[in-house]
């Protein structure tokens, strides 16, 4: 089970970045993948608005559509009680997001 401390950190969007707003809703936004890193053991999970998702699941991703923004949430492993061989996500780590917008 993940702990509550993951959801608190991600349940608020934070201030803006380098005067950057984080996207409106991105905590409700689907899952791209998943990945994990053994080299820093961290979990992260790729997550996208509606214009990312659809042009993932078409392959339309070379350059991605006009609109599309991938956020990537990253959190430390946890080491699960009661079973050893595996991980979950743990303390939040931080979030970035990539804004596709041709014009800029």
């Amino acid at each position: 089970m993940l702990s509550s401390s993951v959801f608190t950190a991600i349940a608020d969007t934070p201030e803006p970045s380098n005067h950057i707003n984080y996207p409106v809703g991105w905590q409700k936004w689907s899952p791209i993948a998943v990945y994990h890193r053994t080299d820093n053991n961290t979990s992260r999970k790729i997550l996208g608005n509606s214009i990312a998702v659809e042009a993932a699941r078409k392959g339309n991703v070379n350059p991605w559509p006009d609109g599309a923004i991938l956020g990537k949430i990253v959190w430390k492993d946890d080491q699960l009680q009661d079973w050893k061989a595996a991980t979950a996500p743990g303390e939040f780590v931080h979030a970035e997001f990539m804004f596709r917008d041709s014009k800029k």
